[in-house]
């Protein structure tokens, strides 16, 4: 049987900076859409599961806390999509991050603020 040990966080992201124009864009991106790009792909192995609201998961074992994260990228030159995508993998990976020095293997309830 495999223990599944979760943290429990906040996710916002689909932010995107626009330097040339230097004004916030919100782009709302599904996250299979950001999964299409395999530099968002790349990001990600099997060591850390992602769960997203409130879809199902193994029992919580462990909790670790509430985070949040919020990522910003350079629009400058990239398709909007993609500048919004590279954000929310940012954000993930960073999740991903602190659930590895905390001991999980899994991150739960992701959620947008936007």
């Amino acid at each position: 049987m495999i223990k599944r040990i979760s943290v429990v966080c906040v996710l916002s992201f689909f932010i995107c900076v626009s330097s040339a124009t230097a004004r916030d864009v919100i782009e709302k991106v599904s996250i299979n859409e950001a999964f299409e790009f395999e530099q968002v792909k790349e990001l990600f192995g099997d060591d850390i599961s992602f769960f997203w609201g409130e879809q199902a998961h193994p029992p919580v074992l462990k909790k670790f806390g509430s985070y949040k994260t919020s990522k910003r990228t350079s629009a400058f030159g990239k398709e909007r999509v993609f500048a919004c995508s590279w954000a929310m993998a940012s954000a993930l990976d960073a999740l991903r991050d602190r659930a590895v020095r905390e001991g999980g293997n899994a991150v739960i309830n992701i959620v947008s603020n936007i």
